[in-house]
Parts: C-alpha cells; sequence; structure tokens
C-alpha cells in the first residue's frame, strides 16, 4: 500500500469523508516504522505523500489500537506533544484504524482548523469509511495473490474490456426520451483507467401523466460489485419513483434495499434524484444522498442548489431513520439545471494536473450559459453540452474518475 499510486476509490472514501463530517481535510495512512504514507488525502496539497512518524497523528490510532476524537489537540493527552501543531494550523482531529487481516496498518482521518465537537453522527460515519477502507485493502490483497498465479493473455484482457464495456453500456439507458416543452442532454465519459468498471450512471424513466424521473448516481466500488449495486440502485429506484411521489421516500425505500439485498457492508451510492413534473412549466423536486448539488443556470450566472441534504444511500442506518431532504425550483424559459457525479470536478489538466473544482466547474457554466443569451438567434450553434465537452476535453482531458452530466433546459442535442 504505502508504494501504491492515489486510486479513484480511496479518493471517493476521504471526499466523502471531508463533505460528510464538514471539514476541510481528510486522509488515509499507511505506517511503517518511520514514515506514515498517504493513499489518499483531500484538501491537502498534491506534493504531499508522507512524512515522518513522529510528526503524523495517525500515530495515535496506531499506538492505541482505537479510534481517536480530538475536539482540540492542543489539550488531548494523546495529540498535544505533537510537534507539528502550529505549523499545520490543526485544531481538532479525528481517526478510526484502518485494518488488514486483524493488524492495524494506518489510519483514516479527519482534519479541521477550528474546535469542534465530534458528534456522535460524526464517529459512526468516519468508523463506517475506515471499515470500508480495510475491507477494500483486503480484496485487493486477494486481487494481488489472484494476479500472481495467473497468466492472463492479451486475448483474455481484451475480452475482459469488452464484457467491461458491454457491462458499462447496459448501466446507461440507450437513448434520452423526448420531453416537451423541456430540453434534456447528457453526457458519459470512463475515467482514463478504461479497464475498470466504475459505478457512475444516470436514467430518465416516466412516471405518467407528464411526470418523469430523472437520477444521476455514483457508486462505491469497481468491478462486478459496482455493476451490481449500480443495477439494484437504478431499478429500486425507478420501482420507488413509481409508488413515491416525495423524493425523500424514494431515497428511504432505495436505502432499504441496499440493506436488504445483504450486498458487501461497504458499498454505498450517492445518488441526485429529481422527481420533474411538465404538466404546468416545470416544476422539479429533488433529494440527494451524498451526492454533489446541482447547479442551476440563469441570466443571473450559476449557482449551486443547496436546498436538498442528506447521507449516501447504504450508510443512512447509522445516522437513524429518513435523514434527507428535499428541494423544490420552477425550471422558467432561459434556466438550465445541470446534474453530475463528483468525477466532473476531480477532472485535471494534463499540462499542470490541476483539478476543475467546484469554483472553476460553477464559472464554466455560468460563462457557457451565458454565450446563449447573446447568440444570433439565426445563427446555427453546437448544444450546450457538446460546448461544455469541448472545454473539458481541451483544458482537464486527464479523467481519474468516470464522468456522468445530464443538463434539463438546455437545447437537445442531435
Amino acid at each position: 500500500m504505502a508504494d501504491t499510486e492515489p486510486e479513484p476509490l480511496f479518493d471517493e472514501l476521504t471526499k466523502a469523508a471531508a463533505r460528510l463530517l464538514r471539514a476541510p481535510d481528510a486522509l488515509i495512512s499507511v505506517m511503517d516504522e518511520t514514515n506514515s504514507f498517504w493513499k489518499s488525502t483531500h484538501g491537502l496539497p498534491e506534493a504531499m505523500r508522507s512524512e515522518v512518524v513522529s510528526d503524523s497523528f495517525c500515530q495515535y490510532v496506531v499506538e492505541r489500537g482505537e479510534d481517536l476524537f480530538a475536539e482540540d489537540v492542543r489539550l488531548n493527552e494523546f495529540t498535544r506533544s505533537n510537534p507539528t501543531i502550529e505549523t499545520k494550523g490543526v485544531r481538532a482531529w479525528a481517526g478510526c484504524p484502518v485494518e488488514f487481516n486483524g493488524e492495524i496498518l494506518g489510519a483514516f482521518c479527519v482534519i479541521d482548523n477550528q474546535l469542534r465537537e465530534w458528534t456522535l453522527e460524526d464517529r459512526a460515519v468516519l468508523s463506517t469509511l475506515a471499515g470500508i477502507a480495510s475491507r477494500e485493502i483486503t480484496l485487493r490483497a486477494e486481487l494481488a495473490d489472484a494476479e500472481n498465479v495467473a497468466d492472463e493473455a492479451t486475448t483474455e484482457s481484451a475480452r475482459v474490456r469488452s464484457v467491461i464495456d458491454t457491462l458499462r453500456t447496459s448501466l446507461l439507458p440507450p437513448v434520452l426520451p423526448t420531453i416537451p416543452g423541456l430540453g434534456l442532454d447528457a453526457w458519459f465519459a470512463a475515467a482514463d483507467n478504461n479497464d475498470m468498471l466504475l459505478g457512475d450512471f444516470y436514467d430518465v424513466f416516466p412516471l405518467g401523466e407528464g411526470r418523469w424521473g430523472l437520477v444521476v448516481g455514483d457508486v462505491c466500488g469497481h468491478g462486478a460489485e459496482a455493476a451490481k449495486l449500480t443495477s439494484l440502485v437504478r431499478y429500486s429506484l425507478r420501482s420507488a419513483a413509481i409508488h413515491h411521489n416525495d423524493p425523500v421516500a424514494v431515497m428511504a425505500e432505495v436505502d432499504a434495499a441496499i440493506r436488504a439485498d445483504r450486498l458487501d457492508q461497504g458499498r454505498f451510492a450517492t445518488v441526485c434524484y429529481l422527481a420533474i413534473d411538465t404538466r404546468k412549466g416545470i416544476s422539479v423536486r429533488w433529494a440527494r444522498a451524498g451526492h454533489p448539488f446541482p447547479i442551476l443556470a440563469s441570466k443571473t450566472g450559476a449557482r449551486n442548489c443547496e436546498d436538498a441534504n442528506g447521507p449516501p444511500l447504504g450508510i443512512a442506518a447509522v445516522l437513524g431513520s429518513s435523514p434527507w431532504s428535499a428541494g423544490s425550483l420552477v425550471l422558467g424559459p432561459g434556466q438550465r439545471l445541470v446534474v453530475f457525479t463528483d468525477g466532473l470536478t476531480d477532472v485535471r489538466s494534463p499540462q499542470t494536473g490541476d483539478r476543475l473544482g467546484d469554483d472553476n466547474l460553477l464559472a464554466l457554466i455560468g460563462r457557457l450559459h451565458a454565450e446563449d443569451e447573446t447568440a444570433d438567434p439565426t445563427a446555427a450553434s453546437d448544444s450546450f453540452m457538446a460546448r461544455l465537452t469541448r472545454e473539458l476535453e481541451t483544458s482537464f482531458s486527464t479523467r481519474p474518475d468516470d464522468v456522468a452530466v445530464v443538463v434539463l433546459g438546455g437545447t437537445v442535442r442531435s
């Protein structure tokens, strides 16, 4: 683990930890006698991938063999002697063990530069994510053992890629429906590691009488397990949407389906589900499960729709019943709603390695939307999605993760 490069799944976990615990930084460390190696980081400089054990806060989790939650590292009996408290600007710190075959390898840590009280919810979420990281390490070890005894021929590799492409296609709708009064467009791009089946997906389906369901989601994991969970989420959500008008009730039913299916308990999904009604204008109600905020673009610019919140599907049982909330809006003429997976903000410049990020994505969507307002209506022009993907392929063409984007309100792509 110490010698391996960053991987999308572990990066998904640290990103989820920072988002769910509302902290700026998160990391997964693996330690030996002298160094703490960072398998994944979120919020920390890309160049920082390790430090000596004496400077690491993760050492205290490994030494104690259990969780550590420090509300103020300057006062905590274990962390107060750390020599890097002031240089790092750490004030609150939390860590849970990351294990392999009963041995603690390191820690899953969340860092805050403000004093804070770690709630029971915070502790449950971080412990769950640390358990997921531990199970993923075990799976990788088992896979490495299998690869050591297997002699994969080139033809077999090509066959696997073909199967992956077929599975990936089966998880996406072959065509988008035509919805009267609503422009609809979608784009999916696989991660640069095209040999790995990840879990990004989107779906649009009718609910009858001018009503439609739209979902964009991302499951934790890859390979057959990711495909299985993606199918479960997609079809469970379709079924739930038929029976429930309330997006929150849909989330609760899909969450229950994931847990009832007895999948690996370490699997979860982030989802944004929209219930669309086109009978009188275009009204949209949505619920989010640990997913990026939809972006609304209008004449005044682009903004995040932050009305709805809730944890990812599959781990809500540790947080209490129905922890989701709903948001709503009326999509007026000249407005667009952009729904996407977090792979979109993770695309990088091949020249500099810089991420697109949340702020730059807002600025890009706002600029492209404004171009429609000033365009000559008699001139032929590309769709909003075509211009968005061209910008990404030009400046941010490196994709460490799958990307799925759906746009409502724009011109339908031909």
